[in-house]
């Protein structure tokens, strides 16, 4: 399996992924908030285990090598044509 993501960021759009992708917890840069989270977190095991599973997917299925490959031949194709 995977691991769940911890993230304090101050970027909403980060913050927005990793709750919409159910990937683990994301917070302001607060570092009193992003503890709460880590505790949550850890007293979770089921839910840790859910996120870190997701991520692991999502990581398969977007960022593989495979993937970025048909990626950078899409580009190129659009770029210089068939």
């Amino acid at each position: 399996g995977g691991r769940p993501v911890a993230a304090a960021t101050d970027l909403a759009e980060r913050r927005a992924f990793v709750d919409r992708e159910g990937i683990g917890m994301a917070g302001g840069l607060d570092p009193e908030a992003l503890g709460e989270a880590l505790g949550r977190m850890l007293r979770d095991s089921s839910g840790r285990e859910q996120m870190g599973k997701r991520g692991r997917d999502l990581a398969e299925r977007v960022y593989s090598w495979d993937r970025a490959a048909e990626q950078v031949e899409a580009s190129m194709i659009r770029a210089c044509g068939p």
